[in-house]
């Protein structure tokens, strides 16, 4: 199964993963099935606008 963000919903006994992109339907998992849902990780939040340059310079080491 492809990894993409989606939202888990849990309902008497299934689970329902919805994607984030509304052109795949959701996926619904029946109790026994749970253990074909593997979650890797948590959004916890987004940002917007731009990105402001780092203050860390990353440029190698210079030799003296």
């Amino acid at each position: 199964m492809k990894q993409t963000l989606k939202i888990l919903r849990k309902k008497r006994g299934t689970a329902e993963l919805h994607s984030a992109n509304s052109a795949y339907p959701p996926m619904v998992f029946n109790g026994w099935q749970w253990g074909q849902i593997r979650i890797v990780g948590k959004l916890v939040g987004t940002f917007e606008g731009a990105i402001e340059p780092s203050s860390f310079d990353f440029s190698p080491a210079q030799s003296i």
